[in-house]
């Protein structure tokens, strides 16, 4: 929903010389998802075959294409990872809750979601979503609806 993301992003890149614009998880291999990068950089991605990715975290599988391709490791010393818009994760709740991380919906995500869903080409597109895909969409609008409504009283 921030509408300088591209800029945002095109300017850190050339600020701190990286090719790709996320921070490593602090004393971990993991390199956090909303992946930017510039493309000769990473593309085309290398062979990843031998990762067992029904094991591994996201988030590795992430460090261990960037550690492929550039033949370096990701350097945690970048700290600076704002995150635009919706953060929409299996790792996250939608609200909160339990303790763990949120989707992050302020009322600015949450007009922009519900402007999306309400879209005619997005309702066209609905029916082909995976089903598990439509349920979280379902919550996440449930809670913009009220993150919302909290905004207006």
């Amino acid at each position: 929903t921030d509408p300088d993301i591209i800029k945002w992003r095109c300017d850190r890149l050339a600020r701190t010389k990286m090719d790709y614009c996320n921070i490593v998880r602090p004393g971990t291999d993991r390199l956090t998802g909303l992946h930017f990068t510039r493309w000769n950089a990473m593309y085309p991605l290398p062979d990843i075959s031998d990762l067992d990715l029904s094991r591994l975290n996201d988030e590795r599988v992430l460090y261990r294409i960037v550690e492929r391709r550039t033949g370096k490791t990701p350097d945690p010393r970048h700290k600076s990872r704002p995150v635009h818009g919706i953060h929409m994760s299996p790792n996250r709740t939608v609200d909160g809750s339990g303790g763990r991380m949120s989707w992050g919906v302020d009322a600015g995500a949450a007009r922009d979601w519900i402007a999306a869903i309400e879209h005619p080409e997005f309702k066209k597109l609905w029916p082909h979503f995976h089903p598990v895909w439509q349920e979280k969409a379902s919550m996440l609008t449930a809670h913009s609806r009220k993150v919302l409504d909290r905004v207006r009283t």
